[in-house]
């Protein structure tokens, strides 16, 4: 059995995202954050690493929008106490985000381009005590358990890394952080910890000087006096030639002294291991928002490169559900009042009679006699009174979704008016009885990106229903029920109907009927309603359609009369 669309990555980062106070968009290249909306690249729908790392992904950068104060000047080791700090927040205000960080922290412990292990790798000083102070921070603090064996090696690596004295006041660094408040807290522990290690280098010990060599240069010195006291009688001559000599080693002494201090310099230069110029290249790999979301890139380059050869397997995008501006046309209500009203009495007649339940034959009664039980009399039977009926309460979220593509109109036929038209006329006749709720979408498609327009909330009578632009662009109707779910996913009531107004056929078939399949998986059912055309009816179990509005009560009834039940 397919997994439902409401547990699907596109729905689940949607819905956390509007929990949080961020939108959030999937489709295309970026994985970034503008503050007000998430963006993740395209994405398979059933693909349980990319539903972890999307959603890892959203509840991060939602608490760096909502928690992180982006006056502070950010650097790696900043970074580092920031995210523990707005994880705490997170965990602690969001239940469910726990378990989610901590899957994500598991995946990247396993990936090969995530978390490293300090003993088996090239790292550097900086990453040594940078790595040192993420898994402390994660495992002793945020209880990320994934971490435990990183850690213990941090812990042995650090030790051979850093003084005593040093690593004893990183601890206590590390001891503050917990009562951190504000991301200007972060950036003092940060700041703490470079000044710690720039002590570390300055009071590093200097190697011992090499004597040896001066002891052997005096010992041949004295052996070169003894040679001149017994010389010929010319030594005075070759003193002067020595003496000219010694001058000259002297001034190349000098000269080479002078090498020899630039070389101590920049032999002082290295010795600095914790250059602050070189942190930012050395720890890139510390910020798990940037690690996450390239590897969220490279999974989004596979499924491309995939789609490439399969056609079936084009990732699915995430439109973004916006209010209308009330902007367009406006429905002409006297038709569709006059079908609405017709369809009301008939849907509340015929519900009428399928919500009154006959109770079950009582001893006594006013309400009459069950002829069918009266021979049952003979056996003993005296339970042969009728019981007063009982009714059951409709409790039925309906969400109709318009096709606002081009074909809607084109060639001089108005299909988008029918469309509008019927999708008021369901609206109004259903919002009349009690216990049905109706909520009313449009997909359009502009600069290639698809968006979904709210024409009518739940809460929005009939008569409010914001009028539709005019039709225009494709049919991304894959797009478009990804993009509704976590509207339906938000209602509460038990029965959900999702009703489809189409013209054509979707762009992509394959993907169309998968998520329709994911909604059938959860519940909701998923019927089409075809305005002069049957292009779509394959994709859909449940299809009807309709040449002009008065044809709507007898397909609506066709397809939603038993499921409002």
């Amino acid at each position: 059995m397919k997994a439902g669309i409401f547990k699907t990555v596109h729905v689940l980062a949607a819905m956390i995202g509007r929990k949080m106070g961020v939108e959030v968009q999937i489709g295309g290249t970026r994985c970034c954050t503008d503050g007000k909306t998430i963006y993740l690249p395209s994405l398979p729908m059933d693909s349980s690493e990319a539903k972890v790392r999307a959603i890892g992904q959203v509840d991060h950068e939602a608490l760096h929008v909502a928690e992180t104060s982006f006056d502070v000047k950010m650097c790696p080791l900043v970074n580092i106490f920031e995210d523990g700090r707005i994880e705490d927040i997170g965990m602690r205000k969001y239940p469910g985000m726990r378990k989610n960080l901590e899957e994500l922290v598991e995946l990247m412990v396993n990936d090969d381009d995530g978390f490293i292990k300090l003993s088996e790798s090239e790292a550097s000083p900086w990453s040594k005590v940078a790595g040192y102070l993420l898994y402390h921070l994660r495992y002793k603090w945020l209880k990320q358990s994934a971490l435990e064996e990183l850690y213990e090696d941090a812990v042995e690596v650090i030790a051979e890394t850093l003084s005593p004295e040093a690593l004893t006041a990183i601890n206590a660094v590390l001891d503050d952080a917990p009562n951190m408040e504000s991301t200007q807290d972060a950036k003092k522990l940060a700041d703490r910890v470079r000044d710690i290690l720039k002590e570390e280098d300055e009071n590093k010990p200097q190697p011992e000087e090499d004597n040896s060599k001066d002891t052997s240069e005096s010992d041949n010195n004295d052996s070169d006096d003894n040679e001149q006291s017994s010389t010929s009688p010319n030594s005075e001559s070759n003193s002067d030639t020595e003496d000219s000599s010694e001058n000259s080693e002297q001034d190349g002494d000098s000269q080479s002294g002078g090498e020899g201090d630039g070389s101590d310099s920049a032999s002082n230069e290295q010795s600095k291991r914790f250059d602050v110029d070189s942190m930012d290249d050395d720890l890139e790999w510390t910020d798990i928002g940037k690690a996450n979301a390239k590897a969220l890139g490279e999974i989004s380059e596979e499924i491309k490169a995939e789609a490439d050869c399969n056609s079936s397997t084009i990732p699915p995008v995430m439109s973004a559900v916006i209010e209308h501006e009330d902007k367009g046309r406006s429905i002409s209500h006297a038709e569709a009042n006059q079908i609405s009203n017709g369809l009301r009495h008939k849907l509340q007649s015929n519900l009428q009679t399928m919500i009154r339940k006959r109770g079950n034959p009582k001893k006594t009664g006013v309400h009459g006699i069950e002829g069918h039980f009266l021979g049952t009399m003979f056996a003993g039977n005296t339970n042969v009174f009728k019981s007063k009926p009982r009714k059951v309460a409709l409790d039925t979220h309906i969400h109709l979704l318009i096709d606002g593509s081009s074909s809607m109109h084109m060639d001089g036929i108005a299909r988008d008016e029918v469309a509008a038209k019927s999708a008021y006329a369901i609206v109004r006749a259903l919002d009349s009885i009690k216990g049905i709720t109706t909520e009313v979408t449009r997909f359009e498609t502009s600069a290639r990106q698809a968006s979904i327009v709210v024409l009518k909330k739940h809460s929005d009578s009939a008569r409010n229903m914001r009028p539709t632009a005019r039709a225009c662009g494709n049919t991304p109707m894959t797009e478009s029920l990804i993009a509704i779910a976590p509207l339906l996913a938000a209602r509460k009531e038990k029965r959900k109907i999702l009703i489809v107004i189409t013209d054509g056929a979707p762009n992509h078939y394959p993907s169309a009927e998968d998520v329709i399949k994911k909604y059938s998986s959860s519940g909701v059912d998923v019927v089409g309603l075809g305005i002069q055309s049957d292009a779509g009816a394959c994709i859909f179990d449940q299809w009807s359609s309709i040449q002009s509005l008065s044809d709507l009560p007898k397909s609506l009834f066709s397809l939603i009369e038993r499921k409002i039940m």
